[in-house]
């Protein structure tokens, strides 16, 4: 039994690369790191993070993710048919061309995929649909989404937690008062592989490609699903890691409430129904919430009368080890007052090797900040201000 267990564990890892959401994964990555590094060049004239920060640190997480989702499908016995992974993956694709991340949380890829297959049931019986049969969809599949939707919501809003206070992605936004702020991004995404119990009599023309086995009187195959989700957050009244913090919150409330949900169908299939609008309506609402407050509070970058505030920093630059913050208010340099990076860079390079920055930082105390140029030093030093885009002042 352990043998054959084995062997089809290793058939179903090995037919993830039939799976498009792999390759679409993949793209996907490659797409987002594109249009971010166009957007730096656009705004600040050079590339700050390399193309796959967005899936960076969730190594760990995602292996953890991987095995826990695949016991709980297995020992709990999650089935899904085929035309669910069908549905689910053209869902998946579909929300990721929207060019957020923020669509691709649970809530919206699995809580849309329920809905289509409650409807897509009546559509077959007026329209063909060549190899899929949507009126085998049972309410086990229901309640399988349900338990599977709260899985991968706890481990999203794990996620969120972890990564928080990893880089987020600074950006130039005109405000309405034709003024330049500045803005960060929080986003990340992560793929989830893990496997899932399918029917075998529900992939019956593309067995070959699946393996399957019999477990108790019915006979079932595994594959090896590749999940993927993210999120993404604007935000400009304050600074991300604390904004997003309050985010993960509200989310991990919404995920106990989606756990009892998942929980009480198993015994009461119905409440599935209510449990998957409850995980839409509070994701969104959360999401509406963010926006609503950020867009009614003040903008925390931009232009002061005195002084230049740190709006981000290059990765590994020189400024990182003068222990200059994000949020901090560089007031002289060289004890010349500045009032942009102009005048800031201008007065940088009056010292040769040396230099000195009065910096006011969150508490309001000034502090005296001292460096020395390297050879290997860019004089800019990796400072990033809040000003017009580097695009307008080539014109």
């Amino acid at each position: 039994m352990l043998e054959q267990w084995a062997f089809e564990l290793l058939k179903g890892i090995g037919k993830i690369f039939l799976h498009p959401l792999l390759y679409w994964t993949f793209f996907l990555i490659c797409m987002i790191g594109y249009k971010r590094i166009k957007k730096e060049r656009y705004n600040f004239g050079t590339k700050i993070y390399h193309y796959f920060t967005e899936i960076k640190y969730t190594f760990s997480l995602t292996v953890i993710a991987s095995i826990v989702l695949s016991a709980a499908t297995i020992l709990f016995g999650i089935v899904l048919s085929y035309e669910v992974l069908i549905v689910l993956a053209v869902v998946t694709i579909v929300f990721s061309l929207f060019g957020s991340l923020q669509f691709l949380s649970a809530s919206y890829t699995i809580g849309i995929t329920f809905i289509l297959l409650l409807v897509l049931p009546f559509i077959q019986r007026y329209i063909t649909i060549p190899y899929v049969d949507f009126t085998t969809i049972s309410m086990v599949h229901f309640v399988g989404l349900t338990l599977l939707l709260a899985l991968l919501l706890f481990f999203e809003a794990i996620f969120m937690a972890k990564t928080k206070t990893k880089p987020t992605f600074p950006s130039l936004h005109l405000s309405d008062r034709g003024v330049w702020i500045g803005q960060f991004e929080a986003k990340r995404m992560m793929m989830v592989p893990f496997f899932v119990l399918i029917p075998s009599n529900s992939v019956t023309g593309i067995t070959p490609f699946f393996p399957y086995f019999s477990f108790g009187e019915q006979t079932f195959s595994l594959l090896l699903l590749p999940f993927i989700f993210g999120y993404q957050y604007r935000m400009r009244s304050g600074l991300p890691n604390e904004l997003l913090g309050k985010i993960t919150k509200q989310t991990y409330v919404l995920v106990v409430v989606v756990i009892v949900g998942a929980v009480i169908s198993i015994f009461y299939p119905f409440v599935t129904f209510i449990t998957i609008l409850v995980a839409l309506v509070g994701k969104e609402w959360i999401t509406y919430r963010h926006k609503e407050r950020d867009r009614e509070g003040t903008p925390m970058f931009h232009p002061l009368d005195k002084g230049v505030k740190v709006f981000a920093m290059m990765p590994n630059s020189p400024v990182e080890r003068l222990g200059i913050k994000v949020g901090e208010i560089i007031l002289k340099v060289n004890n010349v007052v500045v009032t942009n990076s102009f005048e800031f860079y201008e007065a940088l390079q009056t010292s040769q090797t040396n230099f000195k920055l009065d910096v006011l930082d969150e508490n309001g105390e000034i502090r005296f900040v001292q460096g020395t140029f390297f050879d290997e030093d860019h004089y800019e030093l990796g400072l990033l201000f809040t000003e017009q885009p580097h695009r307008y002042k080539e014109k």
